[in-house]
């Protein structure tokens, strides 16, 4: 999504006569970046910067653009959400008198490596299942 929110901005950059608001001069590159991040895309900027036909498009009937969870977001799924990772591999360790222990190094590890993936709360499972 964030290559077609900058082609879509990059398209809009090279009509001047039609910069007003957000795309004005006086915005730095980055303001730019963050505020089309923020808008939304519609079936048009899919299909017309990002190379999908219509008809592959037309089956999605919802379009959403997600923000990156924070570390501190990353560390409360991880450590009290009823579907964390960790806490369902402490569980079935346990049914086999397996006491799982960790330090505050490896959580901080795993969140480390979810935030590279990019993949949000997905990337913490792969995370812990490739750390045994």
């Amino acid at each position: 999504m964030e290559a077609l929110e900058k082609k879509k901005l990059e398209e809009k950059e090279k009509n001047p006569e039609r910069r007003i608001g957000i795309s004005s001069q006086d915005t730095t590159e980055q303001d730019k970046i963050k505020i089309s991040k923020k808008s939304k895309l519609t079936i048009d900027d899919i299909h017309k910067y990002g190379d999908f036909p219509l008809e592959v498009i037309g089956r999605f009937t919802n379009i959403v653009t997600l923000d990156e969870l924070s570390k501190d977001v990353l560390k409360e799924i991880l450590l009290t959400s009823s579907v964390s990772p960790l806490l369902l591999e402490q569980q079935k360790l346990a049914k086999i008198e397996v006491i799982l222990d960790y330090t505050d190094e490896f959580i901080e590890a795993v969140i480390n490596d979810a935030i590279k993936k990019k993949t949000g709360a997905r990337s913490l499972k792969s995370t812990i299942e490739g750390s045994y």
